[in-house]
């Protein structure tokens, strides 16, 4: 069930981000990030969160940038998305870990010590050699990305 006409509805003037990541690396993420992973549970897990990425990049006039760009060169990508939506682009964006955020709660992101730090870092690997189901593959590659 699309959700993109209720989006429409209910903000006709927004403006979106589409934030993508190669399915692999968002695959090993949350592999390794639970204690007893079920491996067929977390493709059908990435592939649902996929499945609506693609759906809003097909359908949204959205604003698309890469996780890997994103924590590659920062500033610019934060530049371009600041352009995208009209406001002022500020160093304090990229200092995160100056601002009380509150508690980070588990879910789909990075939870761990690395956004703890409060700094950017350089994405890991895309995750490349992680066999990918069929489909996920096609949305890798639809994304720019290789697909093994």
């Amino acid at each position: 069930m699309s959700i993109v006409p209720g989006l429409h509805r209910g903000w006709p003037s927004a403006r979106y981000i589409v934030l993508l990541r190669h399915p692999g690396a968002v695959i090993t993420s949350l592999t390794n990030r639970r204690s007893d992973p079920d491996h067929e549970a977390i493709h059908e897990e990435v592939l649902g969160y996929s499945e609506k990425l693609e759906e809003a990049r097909q359908n949204l006039d959205a604003h698309v940038i890469t996780y890997e760009e994103l924590t590659a060169d920062p500033e610019r990508t934060t530049r371009g998305l600041c352009d995208y939506l009209g406001v002022p682009w500020e160093s304090g964006m990229l200092d995160y870990g100056s601002q009380d955020h509150g508690a980070f709660r588990p879910q789909l992101g990075d939870w761990s010590d690395t956004i703890r730090s409060g700094r950017i870092r350089p994405a890991k690997a895309a995750g490349v050699t992680v066999q990918l189901p069929s489909r996920l593959a096609e949305l890798a590659r639809a994304w720019g990305y290789p697909a093994v």
